[in-house]
């Protein structure tokens, strides 16, 4: 269950506080304090999680909610009673399917952060550590380049005329 607090700024700054609900009774566990800042006249709710170990009956349970300064000196302290109630559990099926592998888990490994890149962010290559691949990238648009050069160069300058000079 959860604890819902509301909280209001009398003061006539803006002020920030520290709200906890503590030393209760019945097998609370411990809740952790929530750091809130209030404006003049100023309303805020909080709300809190309660887990309570051992709830065989229906009893009342008393907290402590204290509101602190910045400074950490106790501002105002109220004291809070609810009912908490036994809950039952079901460990019925929850249906569905379960995954082939007779509910074995499934790899759910992400892809390594290079393949995550794309070809023209170099940026994202040397944040991951991956600077080689952009040089494989660059090698393989350079032997592209050299093969185009060649193909095309190489034809040209067989089609170019022959001359024999005669004496």
């Amino acid at each position: 269950g959860s604890v819902s607090v509301m909280v209001r700024n009398i003061g006539h700054v803006t002020a920030q506080y520290t709200l906890g609900v503590g030393n209760c009774s019945g097998n609370v566990f411990p809740i952790m304090a929530q750091t809130l800042s209030l404006r003049p006249r100023g309303t805020l709710i909080r709300s809190f999680d309660l887990n309570i170990q051992d709830v065989a009956e229906e009893r009342i349970v008393q907290c402590d909610v204290t509101l602190r300064d910045a400074k950490g000196a106790i501002t105002d302290k109220k004291i809070v009673k609810f009912r908490v109630t036994s809950k039952v559990l079901t460990n019925d099926t929850q249906g569905g399917n379960a995954p082939t592998g007779g509910g074995a888990s499934v790899d759910g490994q992400a892809p390594p952060a290079c393949s995550r890149c794309e070809w023209y962010k170099i940026s994202c290559f040397l944040i991951h550590g991956c600077w080689w691949q952009p040089l494989v990238y660059v090698s393989i648009a350079i032997a592209i380049l050299l093969g185009i050069y060649y193909f095309f160069g190489l034809s040209s300058r067989s089609s170019e005329p022959k001359l024999h000079v005669i004496h």
